[in-house]
């Protein structure tokens, strides 16, 4: 399952596989760009102005804690 609100990535104006980047397209002089790259099949997002990336993937199956022997 795949999760863009948690990243607050609009994918309804994905464009050719770019973005605007929430993290730094507000304070951007050029405000047409589109500089985060995000690939919609791998739910994986890296924008080439600020660094932000991530993946947007929700595993189901929780971690297991780990328990030191006594």
């Amino acid at each position: 399952m795949i999760n863009w609100e948690k990243h607050n990535i609009d994918i309804s104006k994905v464009r050719n596989g770019k973005a605007f980047c929430p993290k730094c397209h507000e304070g951007r002089r050029k405000t047409q760009e589109r500089e985060l790259s995000v690939d919609l099949q791998r739910g994986v997002f890296n924008c080439h102005h600020c660094e932000f990336k991530g993946s947007a993937y929700v595993n189901d199956i929780p971690k297991k804690e780990y328990v030191k022997p006594q």
